[in-house]
């Protein structure tokens, strides 16, 4: 059975020997499809015979950090942090967050963490604008990045733009929709 993990995915296993296709209710609002973008609503047609993997769908005003893949938690990470955003349906809340600690001691309790919400706003009289801000909420601990990529999926479309990792950042994005949809103006600044 499909299931939500969080409220910023919803995953589609294919764990029977069924071949045969299947239709797939997911939440209300916007998704997309996590490896290739595509928006979705209700409901999703899904054939396991084309389907290499298990699909996953992101929820539109979602906001996903990442970071680069480890062989084991000791490994530091190679690269900067990744801030996924998926595009705002128009009056959807577009937040997301990240704790990050040493991950091997209790030092957290003596607050040494790391806390940062992420936020994005459209700006509907020019709904080609799309403002995302990171702002830490508690400094206690040093990340392992020094910088931050911005990746900003609308539709098919994936643009990424680079921000100062180590304080507050806000990046203001503009689209040019007679471009096909191509990134006009981008602007990243600490705060």
């Amino acid at each position: 059975q499909p299931f939500v993990f969080g409220d910023a995915t919803a995953v589609v296993p294919n764990p029977t020997e069924r071949l045969d296709p299947q239709q797939v209710d997911l939440p209300p609002g916007a998704w997309y499809g996590f490896d290739n973008g595509w928006r979705w609503s209700n409901k999703v047609g899904f054939d396991p015979r084309h389907e290499e993997r298990m699909a996953v769908f992101v929820r539109g005003g979602a906001i996903v950090p990442m970071q680069p893949l480890v062989q084991h938690t000791g490994q530091p990470p190679d690269g900067p942090l990744q801030v996924h955003v998926w595009w705002p349906e128009e009056g959807e809340p577009c937040t997301g967050a990240l704790y990050d600690d040493d991950g091997t001691t209790m030092a957290y309790r003596r607050d040494a963490y790391l806390r940062i919400a992420f936020s994005c706003k459209v700006h509907w009289k020019d709904a080609h604008r799309l403002i995302v801000e990171a702002k830490v909420t508690h400094a206690g601990f040093d990340p392992w990045w020094s910088a931050v990529d911005v990746v900003v999926h609308r539709g098919t479309k994936v643009h990424t733009v680079r921000a100062d990792g180590l304080r507050d950042w806000r990046v203001d994005l503009t689209f040019d929709p007679y471009k096909g949809g191509d990134l006009r103006d981008v602007v990243a600044t600490g705060r």
